[in-house]
């Protein structure tokens, strides 16, 4: 081979692109989510998210010591995102907060099967105290935004105002009806005579929002 033809399959040659710390870190996490979707946390190993991530499984022990670590962190990962969501929309929506804005956001942060398979499994490990949401009183947070825009829209509205401890109530009603909803929804409408389906979910959303949260968001003032 002459020194031209070896310069030219040189050049032509592709280069690999050297990802930085966390960018690797991010491949991972999005691999092992992308694998949780299917199947859950429980239904895979290590070297399955290796795999899906296209790296080594020695690559992905250097960050992260053991699978319990992946799961967790992928649970962190979308819990900031989701908070921010939805803290997000109830600052931003126009008009008056109701029951429906609140419960859409929740269905929207907590709902998907995903997400509640990752809650289930922290809580069940007993990794759950590790999570920033848990250590931080993160939800607490949703709180001081539905407290601050029911406390501006009081004036303008002919309602009695839900004290903080009653807006936690609902939430925390609303909330565990949500996940556990999100976990089990293939059990529990089958049981009560309906399709899981589009139908089914929207029977849910509105029983939920006539138990736990139209009395505080919606109920005129006596």
């Amino acid at each position: 081979m002459t020194a031209r033809r070896k310069e030219r399959d040189v050049a032509t040659k592709p280069t690999r692109k050297r990802r930085s710390p966390e960018e690797t870190r991010e491949l991972i996490l999005d691999a092992a989510e992308g694998l949780f979707v299917e199947k859950g946390p429980d239904a895979y190993s290590v070297q399955d998210i290796a795999r899906a991530a296209g790296v080594s499984r020695p690559l992905v022990l250097h960050y992260f010591a053991q699978y319990e670590e992946i799961v967790e962190a992928v649970l962190r990962r979308r819990n900031a995102a989701l908070a921010s969501r939805v803290l997000s929309k109830l600052l931003a929506t126009e008009g008056a907060l109701d029951a429906q804005t609140v419960l859409r956001s929740l269905l929207e942060a907590l709902a998907t099967p995903v997400h509640a398979k990752l809650l289930a499994w922290a809580a069940l490990s007993g990794r759950a105290g590790r999570l920033a949401v848990v250590k931080n009183a993160g939800l607490s947070r949703i709180i001081d935004a539905v407290e601050l825009r029911v406390g501006r829209e009081a004036s303008d509205r002919n309602r009695e105002v839900p004290t903080r401890a009653l807006l936690e109530r609902a939430l925390l009603v609303a909330s565990a009806a949500v996940i556990g909803f999100a976990t089990c929804r293939t059990i529990l409408l089958p049981a009560f005579g309906r399709t899981d389906d589009e139908e089914g979910s929207d029977h849910f959303e509105r029983a939920l929002r006539e138990v736990a949260l139209s009395s505080l968001f919606d109920a005129p003032k006596r």
